[in-house]
């Protein structure tokens, strides 16, 4: 059991995901964001319009996660649903609210990332990156 707590490999990743998670939500919390919101938000404006589905594929999000994230984006009035061929699901894209809300979040994403970027260092900061679009090639390249 020391192997386990001495090497655990899960372990050290959910802490370094918790670190750097919590860095962004201190910086968006006076914005009213969370760090998931911005994602999902950029995810949208990039796409211009997407399924819930297709946002949860690019971004590796539960689909609890994404469907809790739209609705509370839907709520504040960032989102509007549209009407899809499939009447199973729907699409969602970007009202003015929340592109303005996106660009106001910008400065403090930014902060965040300098102060991630200072913790982890270059090459760690830079591997992190390269892991992620190994394990997930389109993350974030072709979102939907």
């Amino acid at each position: 059991m020391r192997d386990v707590s001495a090497n655990c490999l899960g372990l050290r990743a959910r802490v370094v995901e918790r670190v750097v998670s919590s860095i962004f939500d201190r910086q968006l919390r006076p914005l009213g964001l969370r760090n998931t919101q911005v994602t999902v938000l950029t995810a949208i404006a990039k796409a211009e319009f997407a399924t819930p589905r297709a946002l949860g594929q690019a971004l590796d999000l539960e689909k609890s996660t994404v469907s809790r994230t739209l609705d509370r984006m839907i709520e504040r009035g960032w989102v509007e649903t549209v009407e899809v061929e499939d009447a199973r699901s729907y699409g969602v894209r970007l009202t003015s609210a929340g592109e303005e809300t996106l660009l106001e979040a910008y400065p403090a994403w930014r902060t965040a990332q300098r102060e991630v970027e200072a913790l982890l260092g270059a090459s760690l900061g830079s591997g992190l990156h390269d892991i992620a679009g190994r394990l997930n090639p389109g993350l974030l390249k072709d979102t939907p």
